[in-house]
């Protein structure tokens, strides 16, 4: 049964997430439906979708992450009962814009719980909008917008030709908080649409060798394994089931991906504040070189998460 690819988009409020789609969809990827979420009870983003012939559902009166994550379940089941029943347009993608108040690791924790879901849907990714022109402070005490570019997979500044725009800055700062997500300007992500989609960890630049940098003890640090030469989805598996007891909920996110031996298929992994989901299958035409993971932990557990890494022959730096 495939799996539509769904691409969760996030970014603080104004940041250009909208704009954004709606150029990606405009630009060769038509049968990709929409789900968005407004915070507050009128859909303008809706409106602003559907003037661009992008047809969206709208997820009103409350935030995605709280009082209306039920109703993204819902929305999801009827897009595959339409499809089902061809009274829809058919479709090849999904995208999900959250508010700009969103935390999208309780959106992630919802859409993996659910084994149904599962089955017809297949997380893509968290892509999380920047507006170049943001003050870098804001990311230290702004609470949302700093989860945000923390559990991101891919990161893309906005208004860069703007004059107010200060990109090195901002890019230190998002640099402080998460050093792992490939970060790109909306003109070249724009270049490369349709890879947003490819499921997390097979890009082939994916996982670069920006370190990611501690930025308070109370806060967290990304980890990453790059190169693992000989260790197996199996071991891999062993691994993140031995991080999970050592650092419960304080594994904030994790995401780790390998080839299943002897088969054309990679095994992906999710972990979201200490909670290990059902392994997913899939099935790819590029072989994974070696098993690759991603994580995201409280600085309190990080030195535990390193050790742990080490007595399993693994190097998880960061």
């Amino acid at each position: 049964m495939t799996q539509l690819p769904t691409l969760v988009v996030t970014g603080a409020l104004g940041a250009g997430k909208t704009s954004l789609i709606t150029q990606v969809i405009a630009r060769g990827l038509p049968d990709t439906a929409i789900l968005v979420n407004e915070f507050a009870g009128l859909a303008i983003d809706q409106d602003i979708f559907e003037l661009n012939g992008v047809p969206a559902v709208a997820l009103s009166g409350g935030c995605i992450c709280c009082s209306v994550r039920g109703d993204v379940r819902k929305a999801l089941q009827a897009l595959l009962f339409a499809q089902a029943r061809g009274t829809s347009t058919p479709i090849q993608r999904v995208v999900i814009e959250t508010s700009g108040m969103a935390d999208p690791l309780a959106l992630i924790e919802e859409f993996l719980a659910d084994s149904v879901l599962l089955n017809r849907f297949r997380l893509a990714g968290v892509l999380t909008v920047v507006d170049a022109t943001m003050p870098p402070q804001h990311f230290e005490r702004n609470r949302p917008i700093g989860n945000q570019v923390a559990v991101a997979d891919r990161i893309v500044l906005s208004k860069v030709d703007l004059p107010e725009a200060d990109t090195t800055a901002v890019t230190e700062a998002i640099r402080r908080i998460n050093g792992t997500a490939p970060l790109s300007k909306c003109q070249e992500i724009l270049a490369s649409n349709s890879k947003l989609f490819d499921p997390v960890g097979l890009q082939q630049n994916a996982m670069r060798s920006v370190r990611p940098h501690d930025h308070g003890p109370s806060d967290v640090r990304g980890l990453c394994i790059e190169d693992a030469p000989g260790s197996s989805a199996d071991s891999l598996l062993a691994f993140i089931a031995e991080l999970v007891e050592i650092c419960g909920a304080a594994l904030i996110r994790l995401k780790g991906i390998a080839q299943l031996e002897s088969t054309s298929s990679a095994l992906i992994v999710h972990v979201v504040r200490g909670r290990l989901y059902p392994a997913q299958q899939l099935k790819t035409s590029a072989l994974i070189d070696r098993p690759r993971l991603i994580a995201i932990v409280a600085s309190t557990h990080a030195d535990a998460a390193v050790r742990c890494a080490k007595a399993n022959g693994l190097a998880l730096t960061g």
